[in-house]
């Protein structure tokens, strides 16, 4: 066990060489389209419509904004440790996300508290989590369509490496991934003064046997 967080100390030196060079080669090869990708977030601010279709728009952009990323990217199918993690959403994106599946949101109650952090791990899997895969990817919150880890492996993705966090200990190495930039902020703004929760509390996991 001590081997692997040794691994993961030491994988913060070969980051601060590898993620400026990874992302420099995503803005090339992002920049011929970055006009027309900018243009298409700025209609979805200025042009008519519901904030549940808006939502839906904006997270479109982002998957394909983050597709430029794929390459670069430790995220494979299979590799499902951040779907155990807390998944914040707004109440419009987790009513277009209900509307999209057929299963409406919960409507999050005034006295609602968000969870923290710290709160999840190995066994607080996302309600959506099927055989360590998305059962509605198609769908999936903006957050998970930003969340693209920059590493060559999940090693940090692991829960060991949550398990540094928790503790306080300086060996965490934090995963690098994209600074979501003008798509949060426009996602913020069609949210507006919508309550935030984490997915669970939205779509809470259906008793086996229902």
């Amino acid at each position: 066990m001590e081997d692997i967080f040794a691994r993961i100390d030491a994988r913060k030196a070969a980051l601060e060489e590898r993620v400026p060079a990874v992302t420099r080669r995503i803005d090339q090869a992002i920049a011929p389209s970055e006009p027309a990708l900018v243009a298409k977030l700025q209609r979805v601010l200025a042009e008519g419509g519901s904030r549940r279709n808006k939502i839906i728009r904006i997270q479109a952009l982002v998957s394909e904004v983050r597709s430029y990323a794929g390459e670069h990217a430790a995220c494979k199918q299979g590799c499902s440790a951040c779907c155990k993690q807390r998944v914040m959403m707004s109440q419009t994106e987790a009513d277009a996300i209900g509307h999209a599946i057929g299963r409406p949101a919960v409507q999050l109650r005034p006295d609602y508290v968000p969870p923290r952090i710290h709160d999840f791990g190995r066994d607080t899997p996302c309600t959506f989590l099927v055989d360590d895969a998305c059962s509605i990817y198609e769908h999936r919150p903006f957050v998970c369509r930003n969340y693209v880890s920059l590493d060559v492996d999940p090693l940090l993705c692991g829960f060991e490496n949550w398990d540094l966090a928790k503790a306080g200990d300086k060996r965490f190495t934090p995963v690098p991934h994209l600074d979501p930039g003008p798509l949060l902020t426009a996602y913020q703004k069609v949210a507006g003064q919508d309550r935030i929760g984490d997915i669970r509390a939205f779509f809470p996991p259906v008793p086996k046997g229902d």
